[in-house]
């Protein structure tokens, strides 16, 4: 099954909106942790730019072996995995007297974490292009509509209003409704419009608990939440 235009065009600027989100996340939890924003920024950019153009290459091969949709179904489902959980991993990780380890070690999962998620996200881009067929110009301008609304909306209502915690749970929620509407099978309404209302009701829990969240990110650096 083919999706909509309408909808290949949609999911390209959210999953592009998630991507930039998640870039500017890991940033701003690094710099909290390691200190030197400018540098943290810097690094993170290049980085994740570098961690997308390897996952584009990787993308070449792997679809000459894999399904496409099946294969944008697996790329969905870690990308929410690792969208929700990384902030709190390396938040966790770095904390004084965390895991046993040497410094440099931690710090290196932690980048090696952020460049997982930049590999996954070079997959993303190439995976609609085959879907969207003649369409790639639209999808890629889309694509630079959607980084440009995160960078944006990141510093001016998710990090002041939410907080980076809550904010990286609703962007991974998005990628949540990614699989429900581009599932690799053809999918039945009735189930996706109820895994569509499970995911708007997880995104709701989050925001009605902002502030309990974004205290377990700062009790994990602290080291109280064991």
């Amino acid at each position: 099954m083919t999706p909509s235009s309408v909808t290949l065009y949609f999911f390209t600027f959210l999953l592009a909106f998630c991507s930039l989100f998640y870039e500017l996340v890991y940033a701003q939890v690094l710099s909290v942790c390691l200190g030197g924003t400018k540098m943290q920024y810097l690094t993170i950019i290049a980085l994740f730019t570098f961690a997308l153009g390897m996952g584009s290459i990787v993308f070449g091969r792997v679809k000459l072996r894999y399904p496409i949709r099946k294969t944008f179904f697996l790329i969905e489902c870690l990308l929410t995995l690792l969208g929700s959980t990384g902030p709190f991993f390396i938040t966790w990780l770095l904390q004084p007297g965390g895991m046993e380890g040497t410094f440099g070690l931690k710090v290196a999962l932690s980048y090696f974490t952020i460049f997982l998620i930049g590999f996954l996200s070079g997959f993303e881009i190439p995976c609609l292009f085959a879907m969207g067929k003649d369409n790639k110009g639209k999808i890629l301008a889309m694509d630079y509509v959607g980084m440009l609304s995160a960078s944006i909306l990141f510093p001016l209502l998710f990090l002041p209003k939410i907080g980076t915690a809550p904010g990286a749970l609703v962007i991974a929620a998005c990628n949540g409704y990614a699989l429900v509407w581009l599932r690799c099978d053809k999918p039945r309404l009735v189930t996706t419009m109820l895994l569509s209302l499970v995911v708007t009701a997880s995104i709701a829990l989050v925001l009605m608990n902002v502030e309990g969240l974004n205290n377990i990110l700062s009790n994990l650096y602290l080291g109280e939440v064991k």
